[in-house]
């Protein structure tokens, strides 16, 4: 009888463990996915986009309670996929509620991508004129956003993407790698002819 109860209690033992106390669905939810908040104000329609750092553009149908959506911010989130709604917006990959948000402390946010005809409104084109006397600026197509080339004195020109990063540099007398991949973004349009 003795190891009936000992077994008996072992088992009880066993199921109170392993039962514990329910957790609520917002202890369970981790931000698991990095991204940027962008303001996409210039789109009809849109407003805020989440842009994971895979490049996939979330549109929040739904943020948590007292969170304030900043432009560009670097943020961890966690989002469930709303099936079945559209948006006016039609830029995004994704409509989402997003379950958790977290700014990144410590990490800068990526830089804004520019869309611009106004070069001297754009405080990295500025600086990037002047490294070296630009003459004109061209603007093309690159990936889904823009590049931007800067043709300088002495034939030196330089390629920058649209959050001023510097892609390539080439004389336009060399043909090299640089010079190539210009040829391959197609037809570029002046939006900066200096004096």
């Amino acid at each position: 009888m003795s190891i009936f109860k000992g077994f008996f209690y072992l088992i009880i033992v066993i199921l109170w463990t392993d039962c514990g106390t329910p957790k609520s669905a917002s202890q369970t939810i981790t931000c698991d996915t990095s991204g940027t908040i962008v303001d996409m104000t210039g789109l009809d329609g849109c407003r805020w986009m989440l842009v994971t750092d895979g490049g996939s553009k979330l549109l929040p149908q739904k943020w948590p309670k007292d969170f304030e959506p900043k432009d560009n911010l670097a943020v961890k989130f966690h989002f469930t996929e709303v099936k079945d709604v559209a948006s006016i917006c039609m830029a995004e990959d994704k409509i989402v509620t997003v379950d958790c948000i977290k700014p990144l402390a410590g990490k800068p946010a990526k830089p804004t991508c520019y869309n611009t005809v106004k070069p001297m409104e754009v405080e990295w084109m500025r600086i990037a004129m002047t490294r070296n006397g630009t003459k004109v600026i061209e603007k093309y197509p690159y990936l889904d956003k823009y590049a931007y080339l800067f043709k300088g004195v002495n034939l030196d020109n330089d390629l920058y993407d649209c959050q001023g990063t510097l892609l390539c540099s080439y004389r336009e007398i060399e043909q090299n790698a640089c010079s190539q991949r210009l040829v391959n973004l197609g037809k570029g349009v002046v939006i900066w002819r200096g004096r």
